[in-house]
């Protein structure tokens, strides 16, 4: 029969880490497979997850609206119905799987960003191509299939041999990889053809076999480079932090810490920054391990160093400066202005790079927290994982090939 919601509340807990605006959608009727049901109408480019998992599960009859009939339910109610549905169908007992409490636990710390937007990876080469990631969790413990329209049409051969099985991520990078090669080749030979693509072997199964989108390798240095007296570079690519490479660089492999300089290159939209990354730039600024961002705005170059409200606070690179001397009072300070410069946050170019200064593993721990704390109120930059998930599988089951969709799968998926 149809399900419906527990008449006891959540715990203050649970809707203290769901507190999100309570922005209301309309409903519409509808007949489903001869049942009367209902559907959520999406308002101002609103929270999609939110609504494609309630649609989903009020399609199966798995969930019922808490005021039937009403033309509008709030988010606020959705949110805690896709929560208590999450808690009714996966009961934790002494028979459960040992990491369900823990998963359970990480699902409710992501549903605030139901309401804002998943980070999801996707890949071309197939509707169900994702590069795992934690914001997919909710997903498997709702029981939902995660579907994507993006393919590369087969036909075009050319195309599909380009990007075969790489992620969105991965062929940014390498988009922007391939444009800075020519434009400096240009620079230094104006007559002279592009270059060819760099090639390297893969570093570990399935990896991106164009690692030169690093430029500390491309450089001709490993992963982890000194870039300074003492201290250790890294550089994550693929929007993608992973603590085991991250701990493997500043020890060297013969334990310790040595001070390491954390790189993370982004980009946050395509031709101008996504606005809702603004709060997050402004969040991991404040953080005390980060040293800045390179960045800039169409055709100029900047380091930024701080905010005020919503403008950032930089430095120009091209700016020509009085030779230091050894024994100036300034060569503390190699780079210097007369007056502060500032931009609006939401006119930077969205490709940047933080830079994070951990001169312990204490400090990497503490910048893992305040990054998980940014990315708690407002739409994660990047991910940080203990390690590189290679493959997937959902527990139980074996790798199965993929069968062609039928009407009985109209329940399991939800379309991005």
């Amino acid at each position: 029969g149809r399900r419906r919601p527990r008449s006891a509340p959540l715990s203050a807990y649970l809707l203290t880490r769901m507190a999100a605006p309570d922005e209301e959608f309309r409903v519409k009727s509808l007949t489903w497979h001869g049942r009367d049901t209902y559907m959520l109408m999406q308002g101002d480019n609103g929270p999609c997850p939110l609504l494609a998992l309630c649609n989903v599960l009020l399609l199966r009859n798995s969930i019922a609206l808490p005021r039937p009939g009403a033309p509008n339910v709030a988010q606020s109610e959705l949110t805690a119905l896709l929560a208590e549905y999450m808690l009714e169908s996966n009961p934790v007992t002494e028979a459960s799987p040992p990491d369900l409490a823990a998963n359970l636990t990480d699902a409710m710390a992501l549903f605030p960003k139901l309401g804002r937007g998943l980070d999801v990876n996707v890949r071309f080469d197939a509707v169900d191509g994702l590069e795992y990631s934690e914001d997919l969790l909710i997903f498997d413990l709702l029981r939902v299939r995660l579907l994507h329209g993006w393919l590369v049409d087969p036909q075009d051969t050319a195309t599909a041999a380009a990007v075969g099985s790489r992620s969105y991520n991965q062929l940014v990078e390498r988009i922007i990889e391939i444009q800075s090669l020519t434009q400096a080749n240009a620079a230094a030979e104006p007559d002279a053809p592009p270059p060819p693509p760099p090639e390297a072997a893969a570093p570990y199964p399935g990896a991106d076999p164009f690692p030169a989108a690093d430029p500390i390798p491309a450089a001709g240095g490993a992963a982890a480079a000194r870039c300074g007296p003492g201290v250790v570079l890294h550089v994550a690519m693929d929007g993608s932090v992973y603590r085991d490479e991250v701990v493997a660089a500043a020890s060297g492999g013969g334990g310790g810490w040595r001070p390491l300089l954390l790189l993370v290159p982004l980009r946050l939209g395509l031709d101008r920054l996504n606005a809702e990354y603004v709060p997050t730039i402004l969040g991991l600024l404040r953080l005390p391990q980060c040293v800045g961002v390179i960045g800039g705005r169409p055709r100029s170059s900047y380091y930024f160093i701080g905010s005020q409200g919503e403008r950032l606070l930089y430095l120009d690179p091209h700016e020509v400066q009085p030779a230091l001397r050894p024994d100036d009072p300034d060569v503390a300070s190699c780079h210097y202005g007369r007056g502060l410069r500032s931009v609006r946050v939401g006119d930077i170019d969205p490709s940047l790079a933080f830079g994070f200064l951990c001169g312990s593993a204490d400090e990497f721990d503490e910048l893992c927290a305040g990054c998980a704390r940014v990315g708690s109120s407002s739409l994660s930059a990047f991910s940080i994982a203990e390690a590189r998930v290679l493959c997937y599988e959902r527990a139980g089951s074996e790798a199965e090939e993929a069968e062609p969709l039928s009407s009985d799968d109209d329940d399991d998926l939800v379309v991005l």
